[in-house]
């Protein structure tokens, strides 16, 4: 096996996931634990034995921050955005944006789901809402 073959890792379940609204994330085969971010060996045996699977998309707020961004279309006018490391119930934690509540409604350890309908501002990416 030549350096190039290391290079190259299919994501296209992971990506089709976001087009369905579902949350599919790699899984070691050898361990049964979910991995994220995507990459070409398990983070917890070093092997290639990795399969993709959907995840409830449920789980713990941990911590967030809010960068003030503006928006392309509207560059004058920046919008608040709450990005928070959620602890999913599968154990694996991940960086996702918090819609549907201000930062100072958040507390640490809050309940937390997927909602693709908050998505729209940001197409195909999923967004957070308090449970």
């Amino acid at each position: 096996m030549n350096s190039t073959s290391y290079r190259y890792m299919d994501t296209a379940p992971y990506w089709a996931g976001f087009r369905e609204k579902r949350l599919v994330l790699q899984v070691c085969k050898d361990t049964g634990r979910f991995q994220h971010v995507p990459r070409p060996i398990s983070i917890y045996t070093g092997s290639r034995n990795l399969d993709w699977r959907e995840v409830s998309g449920r789980g713990t707020l941990l911590s967030w921050t809010v960068p003030r961004v503006a928006l392309p279309d509207a560059p004058t006018t920046p919008i608040d955005r709450v990005q928070a490391l959620i602890d999913l119930d599968e154990d694996v934690r991940l960086l996702a944006l918090v819609a549907g509540t201000g930062p100072g409604s958040l507390t640490v350890g809050q309940r937390v789901r997927i909602d693709w309908s908050y998505s729209e501002l940001f197409p195909n990416v999923p967004v957070f809402v308090p449970d």
